[in-house]
């Protein structure tokens, strides 16, 4: 649950203005955030095994200290 949320905060679109949804139902929980999924990657690939796809390969993440 907690990886969830961190990972909708991470790889939301930031020149967006929509917000991040956490709703919470008896049977599921649901994290929303506004964004897009890269190009090569599509809702039926997620459905299956995959790997990691970054949204901006060429972009190093890393932690400020």
């Amino acid at each position: 649950m907690a990886e969830a949320i961190v990972n909708a905060v991470a790889h939301r679109d930031y020149t967006s203005n929509g917000s991040i949804q956490v709703m919470l139902f008896a049977d599921r929980l649901e994290v929303w955030n506004p964004g897009t999924l890269p190009p090569s990657l599509t809702l039926e690939k997620l459905r299956q095994a995959h790997g990691s796809v970054p949204a901006k390969p060429g972009k190093k993440l890393g932690r400020r200290t």
